[in-house]
């Protein structure tokens, strides 16, 4: 029952796409949300704004403005494209293959959001809001979609686990609340996760046919590097925070059980909504 009606209002948020997604709306939407669910660092930010525009497909890398970016908490945004290895730009997927330019680029998208991205990305947005957002689930084919949701899921630890180390060696300890947060706001974006994937996989074979059957050899082989990112990021994250001083030490066996909690809450949810 509960999953069933997560189903519908994602739906209804699709059948009311054609005109919201192209307005500013869900720009300035996905901003204030981003504040709201980091507050430790909306009152004491880091960087001169809170959350920051994240290009999915660096411009470097051939990514355009257009369609392509997605609102982060600037910690979140500092960690992966300046921090400790910089994995943004160096640990992109390995070999991205599919039979047609939209099903690699989906793909590529997909891995990326879901192996870095900490929070769930319902919509992609043009940088600066200079052109139209699009909804996730419905610009994706069916194969990225189920791409999307499992690194995303398999990923969660890591993702809370470099964080933390990012905030213990950077010495932004008032940013531990947002982290905390996270796992509540967790619950019900594990929830929209779980119902919009589901839905993106039916609703993009429908209106992308070709490029999902083009996709599922490339999306295979990107589950896998995204199991094998899960666990080299996760060790490499004990490492980091281990390192970062004493009291990162002190914090290693904590920071630990702490990034299982995502696992613990999202199987109890599901296993409500059953």
């Amino acid at each position: 029952m509960l999953f069933r009606n997560y189903f519908l209002a994602v739906a209804l948020i699709i059948v009311a796409s054609g005109d919201v997604v192209a307005a500013p709306f869900s720009y300035q939407a996905g901003k204030l949300y981003c504040g709201f669910t980091h507050p430790a660092e909306l009152v004491s930010p880091i960087r001169r704004s809170t959350c920051e525009e994240q290009h999915v497909i660096q411009q470097q890398s051939g990514g355009v403005d257009e369609a392509n970016v997605v609102w982060w908490s600037a910690s979140s945004h500092v960690r992966t494209d300046l921090w400790s290895g910089q994995p943004w730009q160096n640990n992109r997927p390995w070999v991205v293959f599919g039979f047609t330019g939209e099903a690699k680029q989906n793909l590529e998208k997909a891995y990326m959001l879901g192996t870095f991205g900490k929070s769930w990305s319902l919509f992609q947005h043009s940088y600066q809001g200079r052109g139209e957002s699009s909804l996730v689930l419905a610009e994706f084919d069916g194969m990225s979609n189920a791409l999307y949701m499992y690194s995303w899921f398999v990923n969660l630890p890591q993702k809370y686990l470099n964080q933390v180390a990012y905030i213990s060696d950077r010495g932004y300890w008032h940013l531990l609340v947002d982290m905390v947060i996270a796992i509540v706001v967790l619950g019900a974006e594990g929830i929209l996760a779980i119902a919009s994937s589901f839905l993106g996989m039916v609703v993009g074979t429908v209106l992308n046919p070709i490029d999902t059957v083009s996709a599922i050899p490339g999306g295979i082989w990107l589950a896998v590097e995204a199991t094998i990112a899960a666990v080299a990021h996760y060790v490499t994250g004990i490492i980091s925070l281990a390192t970062s001083g004493i009291a990162g030490l002190v914090l290693t066996p904590f920071a630990v059980i702490f990034s299982v909690l995502p696992f613990m809450a999202l199987s109890k949810i599901v296993s409500r909504g059953r």
